[in-house]
């Protein structure tokens, strides 16, 4: 009969992978639906009207940099719980940096 100690182990290394799992998951989905959210959070009038100039993902959040006016804001965009759950976006104070124009 296995041990406490043993499936302890097995439940930690289960949890462990699972969490790799869903880290991974949040890095390499589509981020389609996270952009439109960003916008939607930086009352973007179209698409056309705010332009991507970077973005970063992370397990646990994706930050855009999103120009409006010529004016540079950050949304960032989080799961509702730590890996899982529907994406809350909001606007930072964080100035965006200039987008760098190929010459």
């Amino acid at each position: 009969m296995a041990s406490a100690r043993d499936i302890a182990g097995k439940l930690v290394v289960v949890v462990i992978l699972g969490a790799s799992g869903l880290g991974l998951y949040n890095i390499v989905s589509d981020m389609a639906p996270v952009l439109k959210l960003a916008r939607i959070a930086l009352a973007c009038p179209s698409e056309q009207a705010c332009q991507l100039s970077r973005y970063d993902r992370r397990p646990w959040e994706q930050r855009f940099e999103i120009f409006l006016n010529r004016r540079g804001k950050v949304v960032r965009c989080s799961p509702q719980y730590l890996l899982v759950g529907a994406y809350q976006c909001r606007v930072t104070d964080e100035q965006a940096a200039a987008p760098v124009l190929a010459r």
